[in-house]
């Protein structure tokens, strides 16, 4: 009897995992394109390949996306997924035609959040008129309920362009922030170039045409700061000091109060 009783809800489990990750395929498909989708038994799970969204600004894909739900899900109310994301790439245009503005919104149904996601060897790009960004593999942890994300990242090869610049700044960066809705709280962020280091935190608004503002210590040469702004002298050393890095409307926006040696 006892046996019986624990095939009985074992096999329950299993149809209401079934029950769950088919509802929450019919939302991928209303949002997301795809090459291949399949269902696991054990673990349960969906595994989507060649994954992308219509829009080209922001424009999203992945090689792979594995979505789990662990057993001890079906005793929680929002029954949290564990998400796996492999080489995807995050594409921004800072003026997009207006025919491909999209917003990209997933919201899972039976209010499912992310219990833990990992993010493997990403990408991401951000052209704007007058400066743009690249950074490559992306490694990253997140969560998610309902409205708030958590999430921490780094990379090793960042690349900023300026326009005030003929060379682009090039380092090593690591975030951590923490969000709801269009709004995320920058609680640190690192940057370590050859000719730089900046430490700070910041706010990030409207993630579909970015702007952000970031206060931070600085550590650099001095003549990144005369090539930065183009003064008319040189300026041989290191400097030190605070400083409000901004982005606003595709404008990059440096305030600083600096002292050399």
């Amino acid at each position: 009897a006892f046996s019986l009783l624990v095939l009985l809800l074992l096999g329950g489990a299993i149809v209401l995992k079934n029950l769950i990750l088919h509802q929450v395929k019919k939302k991928i498909e209303a949002t997301l394109h795809y090459a291949r989708l399949r269902l696991t038994v054990i673990p349960p799970a969906i595994v989507l390949e060649d994954v992308r969204t219509v829009s080209t600004s922001p424009f999203f894909s992945a090689e792979r996306i594995v979505l789990q739900i662990p057993f001890l899900s079906l005793l929680k109310r929002d029954r949290p997924l564990r998400v796996f994301i492999e080489r995807p790439v995050l594409r921004i245009y800072e003026n997009p035609q207006p025919d491909q503005k999209q917003k990209i919104a997933l919201k899972l149904p039976l209010s499912i959040s992310i219990e833990n996601g990992f993010i493997r060897d990403g990408e991401f790009y951000y052209w704007g008129e007058k400066t743009s960004f690249t950074s490559y593999k992306i490694k990253a942890f997140f969560q998610q309920s309902q409205d708030r994300l958590v999430l921490r990242a780094e990379s090793d090869e960042n690349s900023l362009l300026l326009d005030s610049l003929d060379y682009p700044l090039t380092g090593k960066a690591s975030v951590s922030l923490e969000g709801r809705g269009n709004t995320i709280a920058i609680n640190r962020i690192r940057a370590y170039g050859p000719e730089f280091i900046i430490k700070g935190k910041g706010v990030l608004s409207n993630p579909e045409q970015p702007e952000f503002e970031i206060q931070a210590s600085l550590h650099g040469q001095t003549s990144l700061i005369q090539d930065i702004f183009d003064l008319p002298f040189d300026w041989k050393g290191t400097v030190d000091g605070k400083c409000t890095l901004s982005l606003e409307k595709g404008e990059i926006g440096f305030r600083a109060d600096l002292a050399s040696d």
